[in-house]
């Protein structure tokens, strides 16, 4: 359950019932469909609305949830042998309103993670994307006040194991239910607010149940006794044989499935954020709790140019990725309460509020940003499974540092079965236009692209740009004697390729920028960067759904800073730049944005920063020291840009321009080769329904 800062989302600490537009009922039917009516037809629907991007129809969006792949059966049972199936993506959704409140699910499949569809057979259903909902307390109690997120396991709970009935797989899903609202880390812990509910479909997803009358599973009512916890949700599951060998003779023997373990996020008030760990039996039906995976202390960190780890977790998926010499295990997790980066070029906030109640207006503090971002940070860390049992661990940190350092949040993974890679999903608020600017819209939120997590290796790496040492910069291993460097590497999924089909393509093979532009980018005007840019594409070539690549050669001339220019139109831009004497990369914001009128909905325009060590290498033919290339990848979808560099660090973020064409340029403060430049536009994705068109 990922959580929102932005003023007026959520429930207030006085009414600790969701918010529901107009006093709309999640439980009527009439009241969602006049819901639906009313936000479709919001003034702004599509002036932001990306066309690439999965989003839900209307409404507030959040957490992408149970995300996987489920291949096709055999009428006998047997997998087809092939690569047919479907990728299944959830996600947080409020049918209601374009703020939080009335958490439900939404679902959509795709054969392809770029073509998105409903399920076969529910278009007449009122609401088609709807799958589960809070119902009324009397029937339903244990999430009357919110389905929150989950993850999905192949087959029945009884065994969680593929099935198949007449030739369609059974499907379970996991999920947190809320009965008892707010729910924030800064507040007092309501005891049994949260807890793990499953729901089963035997068509394939088409229709869902709550399995056993929506009561919890046993062992996961509550959080574990004698542990006072900031929060307990976001259950995932999954196969875990190094974990299954050090707690082998305290776990029950109860056949193949007891493998499975299953983690909850949260923190114990005042002493640490962790990630409660239970081994599951009797397939997915009985839960037993086995401890903490990591217990870091507050605001813990694992290098000076990492960012901290915060006061709470939400969301934590467990992987093992391959590498040369075996595989790596990471925790992925979302990270709340965490502290302003020295990299960062964002003001100091407030302290962030949940999406379950509205930030307090009677504080004196006084924040430089319009609708300020909260502090979370989505976080990675490598770990070994090495139990302590004096302070409760059962994983040692070796490294971590963020898995994006602009708005991307509550991201969810799966190992897809087709071509082996870890994918992540994951969410993209909508909280830098504010309460006001998302009603205007009748919508809030979309997903990411489809991320892939990889063991990211350099060779004859002898240093980097940055004087600080390699160590303090998040790598997970670099060995001088050798020259290799280890870290998380993250990249758009091999099938984001599948978005520029059908698109137009344009290709620079080279340029050189010779410029001396100012260094201070923040001074830029309009009219200079005009002036010292190096133009490249025009409008009448960029729409607002776009791909761009670009190689940039550094070598020991390159002196200061070096990007490119997104021109929106003559007096808004938007710029990413590398600087190397601090090796931060960097989206400016500050004049992407220009409001047509005083009475215009104000708009967050701070800057996303993150730290990116760009490495010398030692060339194996000549012997000389070389400065690797910076490579970028943007992804630009009418409100949403994605920034990759190097793939080993990503940056999400929203640019609110109402320009439909855009000018691309780029710019260096020396001499500076640009290559490999390409650009992909009218990138459309995602199959559109009555309600998207």
């Amino acid at each position: 359950m990922g959580d929102d800062a932005t003023g007026g989302s959520g429930a207030s600490v006085q009414d600790a019932t969701p918010m529901y537009a107009s006093g709309e009922d999640i439980t009527s039917l009439q009241a969602l469909t006049a819901a639906r009516q009313r936000l479709l037809s919001a003034r702004e629907f599509n002036t932001f609305r990306p066309s690439y991007h999965v989003q839900a129809p209307y409404g507030w969006m959040s957490d992408p949830c149970a995300p996987g792949f489920v291949p096709s059966m055999q009428p006998n049972g047997e997998h087809r042998g092939d690569a047919r199936g479907f990728y299944h993506l959830f996600f947080e959704w409020n049918p209601l309103d374009s703020e939080w409140g009335n958490m439900s699910w939404g679902h959509y499949l795709s054969e392809d993670m770029v073509q998105w569809r409903l399920p076969d057979n529910v278009e007449a259903r009122a609401l088609p994307e709807l799958v589960i909902k809070p119902e009324d307390s009397k029937q339903y109690p244990e999430d009357c006040k919110g389905i929150f997120s989950g993850c999905m396991r192949p087959g029945l709970p009884s065994d969680a194991a593929p099935q198949s009935t007449s030739n369609t797989t059974l499907l379970t899903l996991i999920y947190t239910a809320a009965s008892s609202l707010p729910i924030h880390y800064t507040l007092p812990y309501t005891r049994g607010c949260e807890k793990v509910v499953l729901a089963t479909s035997s068509d394939g997803g088409r229709t869902w149940q709550r399995y056993n009358g929506g009561r919890p599973v046993q062992g996961a009512e509550a959080p574990p006794e004698g542990l006072d916890v900031t929060g307990w949700r976001d259950p995932y599951v999954a196969e875990w044989e190094d974990m299954r060998a050090i707690l082998a003779s305290s776990l029950p023997s109860t056949g193949g499935d007891n493998q499975l373990f299953g983690i909850l996020a949260g923190g114990i008030r005042g002493i640490t954020p962790t990630v409660f760990l239970y081994s599951l039996s009797e397939g997915l039906t009985r839960w037993t709790y086995r401890g903490t995976l990591l217990r870091p202390g507050l605001h813990a960190r694992l290098g000076t140019r990492t960012g901290d780890l915060g006061i709470n977790f939400e969301v934590c998926n467990f992987a093992s990725l391959r590498h040369a010499t075996g595989t790596q295990l990471y925790l992925l997790l979302s990270a709340e309460g965490t502290q302003p980066t020295p990299w960062s070029r964002r003001p100091a906030t407030a302290q962030s509020k949940c999406h379950l109640q509205k930030p307090d207006r009677s504080s004196s503090h006084e924040c430089a940003s319009v609708n300020p971002r909260p502090n979370r940070r989505l976080m990675w860390i490598a770990c070994d499974v090495q139990r302590n049992a004096a302070t409760d661990e059962l994983l040692k940190m070796r490294a971590c540092a963020a898995l994006d350092y602009g708005c991307l949040y509550a991201a969810n993974s799966f190992l897809d079965s087709c071509t082996q890679q870890r994918v992540l999903w994951g969410w993209i608020p909508e909280e830098d236009v504010g309460e006001e600017g998302r009603a205007a819209q009748g919508w809030a939120g979309c997903l990411s692209l489809p991320r892939e997590l990889f063991d990211h290796v350099t060779y004859n790496v002898v240093g980097s740009l940055f004087a600080e040492p390699l160590e303090e910069t998040g790598l997970l291993q670099y060995d001088s004697s050798s020259g290799i460097a280890r870290l998380l590497g993250i990249r758009p999924a091999r099938q984001a390729v599948g978005l520029r089909d059908n698109s137009q393509s344009h290709a620079l093979q080279m340029a050189e920028v010779d410029t001396k532009c100012d260094t201070q980018l923040l001074a830029f005007d309009a009219e200079t960067l005009s002036v010292l840019a190096y133009p490249i594409f025009d409008g009448a070539k960029i729409g607002t759904a776009w791909e761009f690549t670009t190689t940039v050669c550094l070598d020991e001339s390159f002196s200061s800073v070096v990007g490119l220019a997104i021109h929106h139109s003559d007096q808004q831009y938007t710029l990413i730049s590398f600087d190397r004497e601090t090796s931060v990369l960097s989206v400016i914001r500050t004049h992407s944005h220009v409001p047509r009128s005083s009475g215009e909905t104000a708009t967050n325009t701070d800057s996303d920063s993150g730290p990116l060590p760009v490495f010398k290498i030692k060339d194996a033919d000549t012997g000389k020291t070389v400065i690797e290339p910076l490579t970028l990848r943007l992804y630009f979808d009418k409100s949403v840009l994605e920034v990759f560099a190097n793939d080993r660090l990503a940056i999400s973020t929203r640019v609110y321009c109402r320009s439909q064409q855009h000018r691309l340029s780029l710019f260096a403060a020396s001499h500076t080769k640009f290559t490999d430049t390409m650009l992909w536009n009218s990138l459309r994705a995602w199959k559109q329904t009555a309600d998207h068109a």
